[in-house]
């Protein structure tokens, strides 16, 4: 079990629009064995009202490369980082399905 920290660019539109700019950008600590579900509830809770009950697209996003891979509620992190990524860069981005 790895405890890794995910930076996360939540992307302001939609439901996310009126996110306060100090906002956007958050780390998140998570442990690899958990899935994918428990860090969009740990975003979520992060965002706190009125954002939390926005349900969210987590897409993976890999340094130097334009494409991002979505990431399945039902799959574990580790699947996706299996240890900490360079804190340096953006890990996944956030995207409202509202």
């Amino acid at each position: 079990m790895v405890h890794i920290t995910l930076n996360c660019l939540i992307i302001p539109i939609g439901g996310f629009f009126e996110l306060p700019r100090d906002e956007v950008i958050q780390a998140i600590p998570i442990y690899t064995s958990q899935d994918v579900s428990a860090l969009e509830t740990a975003i979520q809770e992060r965002l706190g009202e009125p954002f939390k009950n926005n349900s969210i697209d987590i897409r993976q996003v890999h340094p130097g490369s334009v494409p991002e891979k979505s990431m399945n509620s039902q799959a574990q992190i580790s699947i996706f980082f299996p240890k900490q990524p360079l804190p340096r860069f953006i890990h996944v981005t956030v995207y409202p399905l509202s």
